[in-house]
């Protein structure tokens, strides 16, 4: 993943992925090579990737999440005097 786009969240070292920088191209490539050298490397990062994805992003984890901000604003409004529609 790029330094200049993307969800850093989801890709980020340590985590199954790289943070590259496309304008530096010796860094990239030395990052892609190492990858291509070192299957054992490619399969923990895959590891990691997938588990981090299950446990931060998953459909379970947002709805959870929707479910957490919408209790919250439901609470908000009922103190303001506001009804809160589904």
């Amino acid at each position: 993943m790029s330094e200049d786009t993307g969800a850093r969240e989801a890709v980020a070292p340590g985590r199954g992925g790289a943070v590259l920088n496309f304008s530096d191209p010796l860094g990239f490539d030395a990052e892609l090579l190492r990858l291509c050298q070192d299957p054992l490397s490619r399969k923990e990062a895959g590891a990691r990737a997938r588990r981090n994805i299950r446990q931060n992003f998953s459909l379970e984890n947002y709805r959870n999440r929707i479910a957490v901000l919408q209790s919250h604003f439901q609470e908000e409004w009922a103190g303001a005097g506001m009804a809160a529609t589904p």
